[in-house]
């Protein structure tokens, strides 16, 4: 939640706090645990979830994943925000996937605490996927980012990732491994 806003706290958007972890990060968990890293001193700082077979993980997601997610998050519910509202609707329409995915087939979320940002992690965390995914000849890997996160696009862009698609809140970029 606290980088869930474009890299700020997203706490006042949400009205079901679970909601954006349950979305974005634990799924991955369940679904693969060898392309997930974690950043941690005190306590995890910060993580980086991947999938390597975006078409493989949104059967799974379909199947195994969002029925449980789609009973808790009924469509009803009271939403805070847009953002709220928009990954309920994810959860209960999902969208097709464009047909870019064939070249960028994996995909990747990180998030930072503020605590440890600026110190490597997030190029560390990065690479280490990119490594892992030439070992397993993963043609390319894809994100998105809100628009209103420059600190994050020129991160990305200083990663070597590319502009593939935007909309009007988000930038999606990829990289070929």
């Amino acid at each position: 939640m606290l980088t869930g806003k474009n890299g700020s706290d997203a706490t006042p958007l949400f009205n079901h706090p679970g909601l954006l972890s349950d979305y974005f990060c634990s799924a991955y968990l369940y679904y693969s645990q060898t392309s997930n890293w974690v950043v941690e001193a005190d306590a995890v700082m910060g993580y980086l979830v991947c999938a390597l077979d975006t078409r493989d993980y949104n059967a799974w997601l379909e199947n195994d994943w969002l029925p449980a997610l789609r009973q808790r998050y009924a469509q009803q519910l009271t939403c805070n925000s847009q953002f709220e509202s928009f990954l309920l609707e994810l959860i209960h329409q999902r969208p097709p996937l464009p047909t870019w995915v064939d070249d960028y087939p994996a995909h990747l979320h990180i998030d930072l605490l503020p605590e440890v940002q600026g110190q490597g992690y997030g190029r560390l965390l990065i690479n280490t996927l990119l490594e892992s995914l030439r070992e397993q000849a993963v043609s390319g890997v894809h994100l998105g980012v809100g628009k209103a996160n420059p600190k994050a696009i020129m991160f990305y862009k200083a990663m070597g990732f590319e502009l593939i698609e935007e909309d009007q809140y988000a930038l999606l970029l990829g990289q070929r491994c």
